[in-house]
C-alpha cells in the first residue's frame, strides 16, 4: 500500500510539474522578443563555418562547447559582471557559475523542437477551452525559439536565477551547413551544478544562429522536457 501512495504522490507531483510548465510557457511565449534580425552579411562577416570533414552533428557539439566556454568567460569576469549586477547574491551565484570548468561534457543531448508539438502542447494542457483560431497559433508560432525555452527551464529555478541566465548568454551566426535539417538545442551535461543549453536555430536564408547559456543541472529535465512533446536524442561524445 505504501508503494502505491508513493506512485499516487509522484504522478501528483508530474501533474503539478506540467501545470507550471505550461504557465511558464504561455508567459514566456506572450512576453519573449522575436527571433533576431541580423543580416546575412552581418552574420557571414562574423563567422564561416568549415564542414569539409566535419558532420552537422559535430558541428552543433564543437559549437555548444564553444559557445559554453565563452559564457564562463563572461562570468569568470567579476568586474564586467559588476556592470550589469548590483544584487550581491547574484554577482557571488555568477562567481560560482564561472569556477566550473566547461571544457568536456560528460553527456549530450539533441532536443528537436518545431512550433507544431508545443502549439498541441499547450492546446491540450492549458485551461483555454475551444478551438484555437488560426491567429493564435501563428502568434505562438512566432514566439517559439531556443531563448524562449531556456527562458521556460529557468524560470522554475525563480527570478533571480532567470536574469542571471538571460545575462549568461552568447550567440554566434554561421552560414548554413549543407546537411541542415531543423531548429534544434543541444543539452550539454557538465560534473558540477551548472550545464548548458545551446539553440541552433534558422534566421535567414542561408543562415542559422548559435545562442547558449547556462541551466542548473538537473536529472529529471530530460523527462520534463519530453512532456513538452519534445523528441529528446542522446549524442555520442
Amino acid at each position: 500500500m505504501k508503494k502505491n501512495n508513493q506512485g499516487s504522490l509522484r504522478n501528483q507531483g508530474n501533474r503539478g510539474l506540467k501545470k507550471i510548465a505550461v504557465v511558464g510557457l504561455m508567459i514566456c511565449l506572450s512576453f519573449a522578443t522575436g527571433c533576431s534580425k541580423e543580416s546575412k552579411k552581418e552574420t557571414e562577416a562574423e563567422t564561416k563555418m568549415e564542414t569539409a570533414d566535419q558532420s552537422l552533428e559535430e558541428f552543433m557539439l564543437q559549437e555548444s562547447i564553444a559557445l559554453t566556454e565563452k559564457i564562463d568567460a563572461m562570468a569568470e569576469d567579476t568586474e564586467l559582471m559588476q556592470l550589469y549586477i548590483t544584487m550581491d547574491t547574484l554577482l557571488e551565484k555568477g562567481k560560482i557559475i564561472g569556477e566550473q570548468d566547461y571544457t568536456t561534457p560528460v553527456k549530450a543531448y539533441q532536443i528537436s523542437y518545431n512550433a507544431e508539438d508545443l502549439i498541441k502542447f499547450l492546446s491540450e494542457e492549458s485551461e483555454i477551452t475551444g478551438e484555437w483560431s488560426t491567429e493564435r497559433k501563428e502568434l505562438i508560432e512566432n514566439k517559439v525559439t531556443a531563448s524562449n525555452i531556456f527562458n521556460i527551464i529557468n524560470s522554475q529555478k525563480g527570478a533571480e536565477f532567470l536574469a542571471l541566465s538571460s545575462l549568461l548568454t552568447y550567440k554566434k551566426g554561421y552560414q548554413m551547413p549543407s546537411d541542415w535539417k531543423e531548429n534544434c538545442i543541444i543539452y550539454l551535461v557538465y560534473e558540477g551544478d551548472y550545464s548548458s543549453m545551446t539553440g541552433f536555430q534558422k534566421i535567414g536564408d542561408g543562415v542559422i544562429e548559435g545562442v547558449s547559456t547556462i541551466v542548473e543541472t538537473n536529472e529529471d529535465l530530460i523527462e520534463q522536457l519530453e512532456q513538452f512533446g519534445l523528441k529528446v536524442t542522446e549524442l555520442k561524445l
